[in-house]
Formats: C-alpha cells, sequence, structure tokens
C-alpha cells in the first residue's frame, strides 16, 4: 500500500504512542495510561504518558484518557477505582516536582493540556452523574461541606487515626 504524496513516512513501531496492553493480569494495568513505558525514571505511573505536542493536542489526548477510564469504570467496576483517578493527579504531581519537564517548555505545555483534558471531561461527566445521581447532595448543607472542608486543614495523619479510633469506640457504644 503506497503512502498519500507529502504524507510523514510511518515507521514500524512509534514508541511514543499508547497501547492498550489485554494481556496483563491486572484490568487497570492494561490501560494504555498506566505502566512504565513513558516515564522518565522507568518507574510505574497511573499517568504514563509521553509529553510530546503542545497544549491542544495535550488536551484531546486528556480528553480521550477520560474517556477510557469512565469505560474501565464502567466495565471493571471494582473498589480500587476511585483510588486510580487520585493516582493520576498524584503522578501528574510528580511528574512536574521531577524536573524533567521544565516551565513553559513544549513537554509542560503538553502535559497542562493532559491534565485540564482529562480533568475537563471528567468534570462533565461528573456534572451529568450529579444531576442525574445526586438526589443526596439535596440533604447536604454548603456549611458543613464547608466545615468538613476546614477540619482536613491542618489535619495530620496521627491526628486522622485518633479520629477513627474514638469513631469506632462511639459506633461501638451505640451498639
Amino acid at each position: 500500500m503506497s503512502q498519500a504524496p507529502g504524507a510523514p513516512r510511518r515507521t514500524r513501531k512509534q514508541p511514543h504512542l499508547l497501547a492498550f496492553r489485554p494481556k496483563l493480569k491486572i484490568a487497570a494495568h492494561r490501560l494504555p495510561f498506566v505502566g512504565k513505558e513513558h516515564t522518565e525514571d522507568n518507574s510505574f505511573s497511573f499517568w504514563n504518558v509521553p509529553a510530546k505536542g503542545d497544549y491542544m493536542g495535550g488536551r484531546t489526548t486528556g480528553e480521550a484518557i477520560a474517556g477510557m477510564y469512565l469505560k474501565h469504570i464502567r466495565e471493571d467496576a471494582n473498589d480500587c477505582c476511585g483510588l486510580y483517578l487520585g493516582w493520576m493527579v498524584l503522578a501528574w504531581m510528580e511528574r512536574l516536582s521531577s524536573g524533567d519537564i521544565k516551565h513553559g517548555s513544549p513537554e509542560y505545555e503538553s502535559l497542562r493540556g493532559q491534565m485540564v483534558g482529562c480533568m475537563s471531561e471528567l468534570s462533565r461527566w461528573l456534572g451529568a452523574a450529579a444531576r442525574a445521581l445526586g438526589s443526596s447532595l439535596d440533604d447536604t448543607t454548603n456549611e458543613s461541606l464547608l466545615a468538613n472542608a476546614n477540619r482536613g486543614i491542618g489535619f495530620d495523619t496521627e491526628a486522622f487515626f485518633e479520629y477513627c479510633t474514638r469513631k469506632e469506640q462511639l459506633e461501638e457504644s451505640r451498639g
């Protein structure tokens, strides 16, 4: 099969592209954006995506990854799915703090677009879910949410475990 005149030459393997890994045992590890092929130090990451192109290309990639994530949640729902999103955000933070991507560089702009694209797409879906399934939110006041948010500021691990212990004791006493 011949290529169109002026089209870029295709190579057999393009290492910067994402691919599903259907043979892996853990379903989340089969996702194209989870793994270690595209990390600078070859470490496992929940954002294993090359920072190539620019902001708009990154947005396109991020939106598509959000779709893959949502499809994964729908098809392979398990208790860990809620953790994956947090691990994705942590991977962004690690990538930006590692120093391998310089602020303002094309890689930075690509990753920035990926993050915004992913969160924008997830926000669209979360909005739909909140409107359709969020009736329990009607019983929650903004004041109680604000109080919980403020309670968490400065709340360290030791205080968290103390809180959990007291909560268990209270629940046991109620029988």
